[in-house]
């Protein structure tokens, strides 16, 4: 069964992604609140994301073939991770930056080894380090479905879902099993939500003003008690250099069944207004960061405008938007195949 606010949560996920990105784009030094309260609202949007990965996994699971799932995330996910890296791979071979900047600490001696170290961690662009880690979670595909169909895993759920606050995120991003580490709870609570995706919305219904106050005061300690925004991020897992627990996780986690429970109120008057977006949401994600890093190199250069609320998110408009145009012309040019070019 289709589910339209699902769909729809695709689009607002990849907005979270996006907006989370184009914080670093202005200073912010006047406004530094403002900083604060947008990475701590938009940044580690990553975890709507791989939210909404692992409600669709259950709920499509019902037809679920290892081999043909495997093929289809190859073509449609991996062959554009690969296509949409090359150009920037090229460059920064051609002018030995990222893996090929001789002084990196995980360079390698040969040219095919600094593409394969770029394509296996998703160093050369910032945000690809996701599709190492979710293929992980594509392979380990039969063992996921299986703690569904057993149903028992899903006990220890609290329990991991603590791993995550305390584990935190890599401040080194090529480190994927810590990345694992940190979202496989999430993944598998998309899972659960999607389960018993009845019984747990009507839940979220029913306190929702709760979990919206939860939600403020997450960010309010996180902004205004630690003065920090967004997910904490370490150097090992578990290690506390920059904070214990992460407040971040907990906000975002219950921020998934909010966002699903206004989406589902708001039906129709959202659904065709965000239906576009969430068809090329994949394709959103592989090309925002093109854009932001060649205004930052050409445009900005070591020079950021001032940060206000109205240019931040004129920003974010403008380069979704762009993504948008994009892969329409891409979808008009190659047709069926743009999926397997540009991911959407």
């Amino acid at each position: 069964m289709f589910l339209s606010y699902i769909h729809s949560f695709r689009a607002v996920a990849i907005l979270f992604i996006v907006a989370g990105h184009c914080v670093y784009l202005f200073e912010w030094q006047q406004v530094r609140w403002q900083e604060l309260l947008m990475k701590s609202l938009m940044q580690n949007g990553t975890v709507l994301f791989v939210f909404v990965a692992g409600f669709l996994f259950q709920h499509l699971s019902h037809k679920f073939q290892y081999r043909r799932y495997l093929k289809s995330k190859l073509r449609n996910v991996i062959m554009p991770y690969v296509i949409v890296s090359l150009p920037m791979i090229t460059v920064q071979a051609l002018t030995q930056r990222g893996a090929f900047d001789p002084e990196y600490h995980h360079h390698w001696p040969t040219v095919a080894q600094n593409v394969a170290w770029s394509l296996l961690t998703g160093y050369h662009i910032l945000p690809f380090w996701f599709i190492p880690m979710i293929a992980v979670f594509y392979l380990m595909a039969p063992a996921l479905l299986w703690i569904d169909r057993d149903g028992r895993g899903y006990y220890l759920l609290p329990l991991l879902l603590t791993v995550t606050v305390f584990v935190h995120r890599p401040s080194d991003f090529t480190h994927i099993w810590h990345s694992c580490a940190y979202f496989l709870p999430i993944y598998l609570f998309g899972m659960w939500f999607s389960r018993h995706r009845e019984r747990v919305m009507a839940w979220h219904d029913r306190w929702l003003p709760f979990l919206l106050a939860a939600v403020v005061a997450l960010v309010w300690l996180e902004v205004g008690y630690y003065g920090r925004g967004g997910a904490i991020g370490s150097a090992a897992m578990f290690s506390t250099e920059n904070g214990v627990f992460g407040t971040n996780a907990v906000q975002k986690v219950l921020l998934c069944g909010v966002l699903l429970v206004m989406l589902r109120r708001c039906g129709q008057l959202l659904d065709s207004k965000l239906s576009y977006m969430a068809d090329v949401s994949f394709g959103i994600y592989f090309l925002h960061m093109y854009f932001i890093q060649a205004y930052t190199r050409f445009v900005a250069g070591d020079v950021f405008p001032a940060a206000s609320l109205w240019r931040y998110w004129l920003a974010v408009a403008t380069v979704v938007a762009l993504c948008i145009v994009c892969l329409w012309l891409a979808r008009r040019i190659l047709g069926r195949y743009s999926r397997q070019v540009v991911g959407s």
